[in-house]
Formats: structure tokens, C-alpha cells, sequence
């Protein structure tokens, strides 16, 4: 009885050093495999590749890479963001204040990868047709953004249409970008102040007035401008 259990004990022990035996000649196998490979095949043989059904959304891979924005600077604008419960965006002044607070967040060289890379995040946070919605706007504010700048500069340097024109510019530059209605949605407050602080400024640099007619005048500039305001306010 003793002979056959020392027998059988003596069988497992041998059964598991072949067993370890022949897992480390595979060990070494794959590393004499691999160390043979050259450079690029290394590398690609350790890229991450992104799942099929990630890339019908993104076709620009979005793997791990060393991006140059902090999403996680992202998450309380996006939990100030709303939507319906058919994921409908709700375009309002709150939505376009946290997109032009992400804006500023991205780096001016935002490059294709990173872009990809922030829609997927954006859209994860954001279920369905809201996520999908909010990354578009988002990228329609930063071109806004640049826009925008470039109109500025150009006042600056007497080669745009100058303070007079430049509320027209303006404008159509948002509904080019925007769309005439979300355009209306997100600036018509900015808009009625701009208009009113250029105006005050026209009328402030007036020479051909005297004091008296400029204090009037600012006054009734100052009415119109809260008039609107209310307008705004009760439509």
C-alpha cells in the first residue's frame, strides 16, 4: 500500500516538472520570437488597437497616447450641461457659457488624435444624441474662437470694416458658424451689449456734440440697452 502511494506521488511530481518544463521552453520560444523581430514589428506587435465597434464612431484612433489636455478638468463643466430625456441638448445661455469654458480649456494645436480622443470622452459622459451634439458645438466654438479672434485683430489694425461694422461682422460670423437660430439661442444677450458699448463709445468720441447732448444721448442709449435687456429677459 505504502509502495503504490510513494509510487503515485513519485508519477505527479514527475508529470509536473514536464509540465513546467515544456512551458518554459514555450516561454523561451515566444522571446526568441520576439527578439528577432525587427523594431516595427515590436512596436507593432504592442499597439493598442482600437475595438471594431469603437472605430465606426471614431475612425481616428483614439488609443493610448501622450495627450495634451487634462479631460478631467471637463467633468464639472460637463455635469452643468443638460439634456431632455429624448437626449436632446438643451441649447441655452448655460450650455453655451460651459462650452466657451472648454474652449478656453483645449490647447490652441489640438491635433486630430486628441479631437478624437475628446469626442469619445465628451460622448461617454454624455449619453446619445446630447453627447454627439455637444462635441459638435464644442468644435463649431473653438472655429468660432478663432474667427472671432482674427475679426479683432483685423479692427485693430484698420484693415476690417471698423467699430461701426464690426456688430454685423460679428453676427454673421455666428450664424455661419452656429446656424441662425442656435446662433440667436447663444449670443443675442452678448450681441444687444455689445451694441450698446459700441454705440456709447461712438457717441462718447462725437465731437461735434456738446456735453449737454452727450449726457442726453447716453441716457437714452442706456434705456433702449435696459429695454432690451428685459425683452430679452421675459421672451
Amino acid at each position: 500500500m505504502r509502495f503504490n502511494l510513494c509510487l503515485l506521488r513519485v508519477t505527479f511530481l514527475a508529470a509536473a516538472v514536464l509540465y513546467f518544463a515544456l512551458e518554459l521552453g514555450d516561454l523561451h520560444q515566444e522571446e526568441s520570437l520576439y527578439t528577432g523581430l525587427k523594431l516595427n514589428e515590436r512596436e507593432s506587435a504592442n499597439v493598442w488597437r482600437q475595438p471594431e465597434k469603437a472605430s465606426e464612431f471614431f475612425p481616428v484612433q483614439i488609443g493610448e497616447q501622450d495627450y495634451h489636455f487634462n479631460f478631467a478638468r471637463f467633468s464639472p463643466m460637463l455635469a452643468r450641461v443638460k439634456w431632455g430625456s429624448n437626449q436632446l441638448l438643451f441649447l441655452d445661455a448655460q450650455t453655451k457659457y460651459q462650452l466657451e469654458r472648454m474652449a478656453q480649456a483645449l490647447p490652441p494645436d489640438l491635433s486630430a488624435m486628441e479631437r478624437a480622443r475628446l469626442d469619445f470622452l465628451i460622448q461617454k459622459s454624455i449619453p446619445g444624441k446630447a453627447g454627439m451634439k455637444l462635441t459638435q458645438l464644442l468644435h463649431a466654438y473653438v472655429r468660432y474662437t478663432q474667427l472671432l479672434n482674427t475679426h479683432f485683430k483685423q479692427v485693430q489694425s484698420g484693415k476690417g470694416r471698423g467699430k461701426e461694422g464690426s456688430l454685423a461682422v460679428i453676427k454673421q460670423l455666428q450664424a455661419t458658424v452656429f446656424g441662425q437660430e442656435t446662433a440667436s439661442v447663444f449670443f443675442k444677450r452678448d450681441n444687444i451689449r455689445m451694441g450698446y458699448l459700441i454705440q456709447r463709445r461712438i457717441l462718447t468720441l462725437d465731437n461735434s456734440l456738446s456735453d449737454a447732448d452727450k449726457q442726453m444721448s447716453h441716457e437714452q442709449l442706456q434705456q433702449a440697452y435696459l429695454l432690451a435687456l428685459a425683452q430679452l429677459k421675459e421672451s
